[in-house]
């Protein structure tokens, strides 16, 4: 895969297999679960302790790849 070079951007990557066919997003108090297919589905958990609680999933896995 190709890297992305921009200014103020730092970015890790993971490989497939550990990732599935969901993007995570977590902004604020919300956690952003979308789920690629047929149909796609978005779930959007409103929760500050889920919020924290992916936020420290990210984190390990941010410090566990390279």
């Amino acid at each position: 895969n190709k890297k992305i070079d921009w200014p103020n951007l730092e970015y890790k990557e993971l490989a497939p297999e550990y990732l599935g066919e969901m993007t995570t997003i977590i902004f604020q108090q919300k956690v952003y679960l979308f789920l690629w297919g047929k149909p796609y589905q978005l779930i959007v958990i409103d929760s500050f302790k889920a919020a924290q609680a992916y936020l420290k999933q990210f984190e390990l896995w941010w410090n566990l790849s390279s």
